[in-house]
């Protein structure tokens, strides 16, 4: 069974997205947040974000979570307003390319250390 962190962001400039994908770029996850995939969605013009981390098993998820809980605010994208967790979610990694799909306007990240997304 999967599981997805699910964290909305308020005042995300433009700067911050592109600071972001410079400094995750090419490199996997640290060893405390053992996701297998990890999307970054952006609305520039709101300066608003959501990140979604997928995590094969509950404990990767718990362990995740107390590291991302206790990361610094000058490491997160901006102002955290809310953090989900779901359970299973075989089918929000669907959901989630469907919606970029018809929303060409939002800007995405995608990080897969094991394999590409198509979308």
């Amino acid at each position: 069974m999967a599981f997805a962190r699910v964290v909305s962001f308020d005042g995300v400039s433009k700067q911050r997205i592109e600071q972001m994908k410079e400094e995750m770029s090419g490199e996997g996850p640290p060893d405390e947040i053992p996701a297998t995939e990890m999307v970054l969605l952006h609305d520039p013009d709101a300066e608003q974000s959501m990140a979604i981390m997928f995590f094969e098993t509950e404990d990767d998820y718990r362990r995740a979570d107390a590291a991302l809980n206790a990361m610094p605010a000058s490491d997160t994208p901006g102002s955290r307003t809310g953090v989900v967790r779901e359970s299973p979610a075989s089918g929000l990694l669907k959901t989630v390319r469907s919606c970029l799909r018809a929303r060409k306007t939002l800007s995405r990240t995608w990080w897969t250390p094991r394999s590409s997304p198509t979308v």
